[in-house]
């Protein structure tokens, strides 16, 4: 079943153009960042180098690294790397996403480092 449509990144953005994040957005604990999972929140954020997405098709919740495409092949938005769209994760609960490995750590080890690009409330 691959990673839905929606994991596009939408924004014409130079590939090569920096991408910022806010302190202001950070999550103050994983609480925090489990509630706003919990309430729809949609959420792009950066770790270790890498572009994840955190969003919400069909009333369920998906995490996976922001990707596009070139040639065929998908990439993330950030490092660059190519990316296996199968990686992503789409579960009913928050629970799940929370542990969902970004590399070395799990979601919600580091729920209050991510940098954050955008997120929707």
């Amino acid at each position: 079943e691959g990673a839905p449509e929606f994991k596009f990144h939408k924004e014409n953005r130079n590939m090569n153009q920096k991408i910022e994040t806010f302190d202001e957005l950070k999550f103050e604990s994983l609480g925090d960042l489990k509630w706003h999972i919990g309430r729809g929140c949609e959420i792009e954020f950066i770790w270790d180098n890498k572009y994840y997405s955190i969003t919400h098709p069909d009333g369920k919740i998906c995490i996976g690294e922001g990707y596009y495409f070139k040639n065929g092949k998908a990439y993330n938005l950030l490092s660059h790397s190519e990316y296996d769209t199968e990686k992503s994760l789409t579960s009913n609960t928050v629970d799940d996403i929370i542990d969902f490995s970004l590399g070395e750590n799990k979601l919600r080890e580091v729920a209050t480092k991510i940098g954050i690009v955008y997120r929707s409330i």
